[in-house]
Formats: C-alpha cells, sequence, structure tokens
C-alpha cells in the first residue's frame, strides 16, 4: 500500500486497482481484530440493552439471521423471529425459528466512469507534500447539525492511504444529505456520546439538534466507531418498514449495535414526538460477508485501513439503493481517489 506521501499515479484511475501494497499485511492495523474482541463492558451493556427492551415492550425484537455467514459462536446474542405457530404452540421465550434470508438492499447498479487526467491531477496536488499539512482545501462547510471543521491537506494526505477519522467522515455525511435530502446522516460523535463508557444513555444525546429530524426522514445513517474500526447502522423508517441493517466490512454480527439502534429509535420517539413507537413490526438483519469485505480479491488477511472508505462508500450505495458491488481493488485505489475529488469539491460525483 502506498504511504500517504505518494503521488497517485493516472494510468491507476479505472476500478479495480491492481497496484500491490508496499506494507506487508502483518505490518497493517489490525482494525478489524479490534472490532470482533470489542469491550466486555460494552457486550454487557448491551445485552442489558436488549433486555430492558423486552420488557419495556412484552416483544421480542425480530432479528433475521444470516445462515452460514461468520458461524463462529463466540457470542449469545438475539435469534430469529419466532414462528407465529410456535408462538400460538405455547413455546417457552428460548425457541427461534430461523427466518429466509433476507436479500442485500440494492436495486440500482452504480455508475462509475474513469476520472479525467485533470481530475486526478487535483487529487495529486490535495494528497502532495507540497504545501502546509494545516493548509485549508476544500469548501467551507455551513453550520449544521454537524460539526465538521474545513478539511486540510493533512486530512487529503491521510485519504490517500490511511484509516479514515471524524473529520472525513463527517464531511461525507453533509455531501450525501445534500444529495439525498430525505435521508440523515448523524455525528461520528454521536454514538460514542450515546455509548460513552459502554453505557447506554440517552439523556447525554437528547439536546443533539443532529437528531431532532429523525422520523421525518426516509433513512437514518449512523457511523459507528470501535478501537479503529468503522461500522454502518441504518433505520428504515418509511410509513410501511420499521427496519435496523448493520453494515460491516469484516463480517461481525453487530446485534448488539442493532439493539442499541432500536432503543435509540424508542427513546427519540418518545423524546421528540412525546409517543410510544409502534415497534411491533420492527425487524433488524446484520448481513455479515454478504456485502463488501476487506478480505476478498486474493487477500486472506483484513487490510485494517480500509473500513472507513468501506463505511462511506456503503452509506451512499444505501441511500442511493444501489447494489453494494464494490471491491477491495477498487477501494484502494479508485475509490479513494474519487473521495478526495468529492470532498475537494464538495459534492458527489454524478457518475
Amino acid at each position: 500500500m502506498a504511504s500517504s506521501s505518494d503521488t497517485p499515479q493516472v494510468d491507476a484511475a479505472v476500478p479495480p486497482g491492481t497496484r500491490k501494497r508496499s506494507r506487508a499485511a502483518s505490518d497493517a492495523p489490525k482494525g478489524c481484530a479490534a472490532a470482533n474482541s470489542t469491550d466486555e463492558t460494552t457486550r454487557a451493556a448491551a445485552g442489558s440493552i436488549a433486555t430492558d427492551a423486552r420488557e419495556r415492550t412484552g416483544d421480542e425484537s425480530r432479528t433475521v439471521a444470516d445462515p452460514g455467514a461468520n458461524a463462529s459462536g463466540d457470542r449469545k446474542r438475539p435469534q430469529a423471529m419466532r414462528s407465529s405457530s410456535a408462538q400460538s404452540a405455547g413455546e417457552g421465550s428460548g425457541g427461534a425459528v430461523e427466518s429466509p434470508l433476507v436479500p442485500v438492499p440494492g436495486s440500482i447498479t452504480a455508475a462509475r466512469r474513469q476520472l479525467t487526467p485533470a481530475e486526478l491531477a487535483e487529487v495529486a496536488d490535495a494528497q502532495g507534500r507540497k504545501g502546509s499539512a494545516s493548509e485549508p482545501l476544500g469548501p467551507t462547510y455551513p453550520a449544521s447539525s454537524i460539526s465538521v471543521r474545513q478539511l486540510c491537506r493533512k486530512d487529503f494526505r491521510r485519504l490517500s492511504a490511511d484509516q479514515l477519522k471524524d473529520e472525513e467522515i463527517n464531511a461525507f455525511g453533509h455531501l450525501l444529505m445534500k444529495a439525498h435530502p430525505d435521508v440523515l446522516v448523524l455525528s461520528t460523535h454521536f454514538y460514542l456520546k450515546l455509548m460513552e463508557r459502554g453505557v447506554y444513555d440517552y439523556r447525554r444525546v437528547r439536546r443533539w439538534k443532529e437528531h431532532l429530524e429523525l422520523f421525518s426522514k426516509r433513512l437514518v445513517l449512523l457511523p459507528v466507531h470501535t478501537p479503529r474500526h468503522w461500522t454502518l447502522l441504518v433505520a428504515r423508517l418509511s410509513p410501511s418498514q420499521l427496519c435496523g441493517e448493520y453494515y460491516d466490512s469484516c463480517g461481525d454480527d453487530g446485534s448488539h449495535h442493532l439493539d442499541t439502534l432500536r432503543r435509540l429509535l424508542e427513546d427519540a420517539h418518545r423524546s421528540i414526538n412525546k409517543t410510544e413507537l409502534d415497534i411491533s413490526s420492527w425487524s433488524q438483519v446484520s448481513f455479515k460477508s454478504r456485502t463488501p469485505q476487506q478480505r476478498q480479491d486474493g487477500h486472506t488477511e483484513y487490510d485494517g485501513v480500509e473500513c472507513g472508505v468501506f463505511m462511506l462508500r456503503t452509506e451512499e450505495y444505501v441511500a442511493g439503493d444501489m447494489r453494494l458491488d464494490f471491491t477491495l481493488s477498487s477501494i484502494k485505489e479508485y475509490e479513494r481517489r474519487r473521495l478526495t475529488l468529492e470532498l475537494l469539491n464538495g459534492a458527489l460525483l454524478s457518475n
């Protein structure tokens, strides 16, 4: 993998890229390993969230199972929804029936054109060694719910090969909401504050303005940051669908995050709309390894630094109802440059 000071080559603009990484996989940050060994305090808190939610609603959360994916058995999570026949038969709460496989969302094939030589030169200039690391680049973002400063040259250098940070993630959230007004992207700080020290507490975020439009949007996208790893929670809030989805480029199950999302929606609805949220139709699904993964294209180890780019492209594709068909090779080369160009110009590319 190229270092953050390398200048991108023009002939690598077409996805998927084929350039080899210069750093051995064993030297890469173990972001996925850290994500798959989440702090026990967080797990315990997630368990209490699920228990409390069931006690308050009197109904089990319906979790859609993904057969055969990551069946490691290393933790106990809510099982698939119980069948109506099992409920009528009076079986105990431990009974569970595995649901049919839910298709991965997306009906549109994404259009991805080659970047022009002029666009590649613009990317190379932003990521190059010339200029001060603190030199502001790109647009000045308007005052909004997501707090983000203007990006600097050091941020764009990081976009060339390193793991993304809050600045780039939140700036992209601005662009996505600009392109899709019916989508709400919460900041990277929201979930961290909600689950501070591994304990759920809605009171910490109750006054945050960014979530007050929660129930007026079609989709809510919530970036989740665990040690050295980015994943994505999605809430679908149409009148006919109340669903939580979890996307992880390392294939983790994420049921504890989905339980947190459900409780957040209940508490927010009670606080914002002053009524209880009807969760009788609630379902939740983790797509695990059926969505683009860091371990593919012949790679036997997780990359460790690409999770942020995977998450941002998943945000874009889910918001645009596009098929999640990008690959690790395209993420490492083409998508990083495309993302740099979009953040420099303050708008998503149309194709």
